[in-house]
């Protein structure tokens, strides 16, 4: 018995192309340049994405890439994002500004105990 497995070629493109219908190279410098204000990185497991984002974050405090386009860099996990309940820590008044109080419950998340809200920009 043989067996042929026929290949749909619009299956063979990758996510990048599906959306924007083309791939290239970027230098990592060039990633934001003036037209492009955020980012959307995908792959499948284990093939770099996150490795990558800590590695931006890296240039970003140690050597001045993009500091003239953002003020503040925060790693967070979609995980964290996903999770339910996180917004139990915080009182009314502080969840009208949601995003301020993740990215607090991330930082306090990653030990970073002395980050208080009010202190918070």
């Amino acid at each position: 018995m043989k067996t042929i497995i026929k290949e749909d070629d619009a299956k063979k493109k990758s996510n990048c192309e599906t959306i924007s219908g083309q791939k290239k190279e970027v230098e990592i410098e060039d990633i934001f340049d003036d037209k492009i204000r955020r980012l959307l990185i995908l792959g499948g497991a284990g093939v770099g994405k996150s490795t990558l984002m800590q590695y931006m974050a890296y240039r970003w405090s140690t050597s001045g890439l993009w500091n003239d386009k953002f003020d503040f860099v925060y790693r967070i996990t979609l995980k964290t994002l996903l999770t339910t309940g996180w917004d139990r820590d915080y009182d009314k008044e502080d969840r009208k500004d949601e995003l301020k109080c993740l990215i607090h419950y991330n930082l306090v998340a990653q030990g970073e105990v002395g980050v208080k809200l009010k202190e918070m920009p």
